[in-house]
């Protein structure tokens, strides 16, 4: 049964007249005698006496009718309050974040958007990589994330900056005398094994299993929570790659920030559901294309 047989069959309840129903649903006659004949079907008999000049509810029409237009005008309530929802500003927006995004310029954007719309509660939730897959299943509304981004259903909003590539080593690690490194050098060294859950477009870009000449980068498990691997690097044992926004939130003694000279620049953007979209998540992303500005990278070595 559909929302359209119901709305005929109310419509021609109300006029008993197969042209003046037609010309309020602003479709043809044959269409409406289409829809009631359908829904009479369903119901199993006819709703309405015809003759070439009446038209009447038969007593099974009477009853449908009592039963119908309560449940129908339900459904309109219901559909016109999620419609004033997603136009208007209130209620709440859940904005994540990695933990490397966190500060500004997100920050400064929530608070412009609580500004702008003091109707609407912001709240920001960090979100680690391996919580990605949650927070696009509806833990968050917006998630402030790094390309790549391959997961379906998902929308890619304004961009938020980019971020050097750098490789976390010992300050006394042989490849901290070149000011630099090269995909290559990683070979010769071991990185930490990530653990499961990272979106695999996202790992692959940040800890690649080869270099570029196809030679295996070698892991080993690390247990433990990130400052514990910045010890390992601290001690010679690891090298991380990873990118100056997560250096700027995680200096540790005895480690050293080189760039990593043939990565890509990491870019951060706004992710969120294409199908839970809203005013409210595009308002957020229209505020966010127009205050971030294209910025200087933050080089390794002179992190604020």
């Amino acid at each position: 049964m559909e929302l359209g047989e119901i709305e005929a069959f109310l419509t021609l309840a109300e006029e008993l007249h197969f042209g003046r129903t037609a010309a309020r649903l602003h479709m043809s006659q044959s269409r409406v005698s289409q829809l009631i004949r359908s829904l009479e079907r369903q119901a199993g008999g006819p709703l309405f006496e015809r003759t070439s000049r009446r038209v009447a509810l038969t007593a099974l029409g009477e009853q449908f009718r009592e039963s119908a237009a309560p449940a129908y005008k339900g459904l309109r309530d219901a559909l016109t309050r999620a419609r004033e929802t997603s136009r208007t500003m209130s209620g709440e927006l859940r904005v994540g974040y990695l933990p490397s995004l966190g500060g500004a310029p997100l920050t400064d954007i929530a608070d412009a958007f609580r500004r702008a719309h003091p109707g609407c509660a912001v709240t920001l939730r960090q979100i680690t990589m391996t919580g990605l897959a949650r927070a696009w299943n509806g833990e968050v509304d917006i998630q402030a994330t790094l390309l790549p981004v391959d997961e379906p259903g998902l929308t890619v909003g304004p961009a938020l900056g980019t971020y050097e590539r750098l490789l976390a080593v010992a300050d006394d690690h042989p490849l901290a005398a070149a000011g630099q490194v090269r995909l290559e050098d990683l070979a010769d060294y071991h990185l930490p094994a990530m653990p499961p859950g990272i979106p695999p477009a996202l790992h692959d870009s940040y800890w690649p299993a080869r270099t570029p000449s196809g030679r295996p980068i070698p892991r080993i498990t690390v247990h433990g929570t990130y400052r514990e691997a910045l010890h390992l690097v601290a001690r010679g044992r690891i090298v991380l790659p990873t990118d100056s926004g997560t250096a700027r939130f995680r200096r540790y003694p005895g480690v050293a920030w080189l760039p990593i000279a043939d990565m890509p620049p990491a870019r951060a953007v706004l992710t969120w559901r294409t199908a839970a979209e809203n005013a409210r998540i595009h308002a957020f992303a229209r505020l966010t294309a127009g205050m971030v500005q294209p910025r200087p990278q933050v080089r390794g070595g002179t992190l604020p």
